[in-house]
């Protein structure tokens, strides 16, 4: 399991604890230029899993994949999957590779929701971000607070165990992202900002943000 990401960066929480915890081994990759290295860990060819954005996952498709490559699995999140990049990059593994897209802001534990990407089933503009993982429930919610119906886009709310207490020495932050849950007898659920909606299948595919949040490295 490469870890070339900012420590800064949520995303590289499960860089290193999910190999560890499954008796695997990180490999550390240094370098300023990502295209670079991800360059490097595709040449080295001695990683089974990479997980990156989709920006990184686009750089991809301009690099030499070796005819063996041993990297079986792609976690990718951070941002908007599209179909067509992953059909790209699944074509340019020769079909022989997973995609994954993860969804989870850090206030929830980072990786709170997943999705296998197929390339037969999924053929809208962009991969679903999944369902919820076990304890974590997703809400999407019009901006009063009710359930918006199958296929309405909605503001997500998360809740569950995964959900972190408030933002340190934030009351007023944590006051506005962090609201009574009114669909359990107790706990928080978290205002995410993600615009989304739940598809027939019962998959939730994310549309965007409801404000101009911009991402600065991670």
């Amino acid at each position: 399991f490469p870890l070339y990401s900012s420590i800064s960066f949520d995303l590289t929480l499960t860089s290193i604890f999910t190999p560890l915890i499954n008796g695997g081994v990180v490999r550390i990759y240094d370098g300023i230029d990502k295209a670079e290295v991800v360059q490097h860990i595709l040449r080295e060819n001695v990683v089974d899993i990479l997980k990156l954005t989709p920006t990184h996952l686009s750089l991809i498709k301009d690099m030499t994949i070796p005819t063996e490559s041993r990297i079986q699995q792609l976690i990718v999140g951070g941002e908007n999957l599209t179909t067509h990049l992953s059909k790209t990059i699944t074509d340019l593994f020769g079909g022989n590779i997973k995609i994954y897209n993860e969804y989870g802001p850090a206030e929830t534990v980072v990786g709170c929701m997943i999705h296998p990407y197929n390339p037969a089933k999924d053929t809208r503009e962009s991969v679903p971000i999944g369902l919820s993982a076990d304890n974590i429930y997703i809400h999407i919610l019009d901006d009063q607070l009710r359930l918006v119906p199958l296929g309405v886009e909605g503001e997500m709310y998360i809740a569950g165990d995964g959900v972190a207490r408030g933002y340190l020495n934030r009351p007023e932050l944590t006051a506005d992202k962090f609201i009574r849950n009114p669909f359990a007898s107790e706990g928080n659920m978290y205002r995410t900002g993600d615009l989304a909606r739940r598809l027939p299948n019962g998959d939730i595919e994310y549309i965007g943000r409801i404000d101009h949040q911009v991402k600065i490295r991670g």
